[in-house]
């Protein structure tokens, strides 16, 4: 079984409500012994009469992030400058540390001048 098969059969019975069961052939194994059987790498059969409340609590959890940042980014959203605020400021620091570079090059240059 390829690696994509595996993630669709896991994906397929995460969103049919059935605990995800990872089985391997390992009977198609190259080695010089012969496992004849299929075992399972990950059985979460346990995790059945949780699901509900886990699920609920991680989809809470997720809402209530993006809630926050979208509460954090409302400024910017609603002057229509989201996104580009933060990357403007670091402009702005860029250059003024060249700018300040380029007046004590001048400086220099013009104090060796009056010598």
């Amino acid at each position: 079984m390829e690696t994509g098969d595996i993630l669709n059969e896991f994906f397929q019975d995460v969103q049919s409500g059935e605990p995800p069961k990872i089985v391997i052939d390992l009977s198609l194994s190259e080695s010089k012994y012969n496992w004849g059987a299929s075992g399972y790498a990950l059985d979460m059969s346990w995790y059945a009469r949780y699901k509900p409340e886990v699920d609920s609590l991680l989809s809470a959890m997720m809402w209530l992030f993006f809630i926050w940042r979208v509460f954090v980014a409302l400024p910017g959203i609603i002057a229509g400058t989201a996104g580009m605020v933060d990357d403007y400021r670091e402009f702005e620091k860029q250059n003024a540390a060249a700018e300040g570079r380029r007046m004590r090059e001048r400086t220099r240059s013009s104090m060796r001048s009056r010598r």
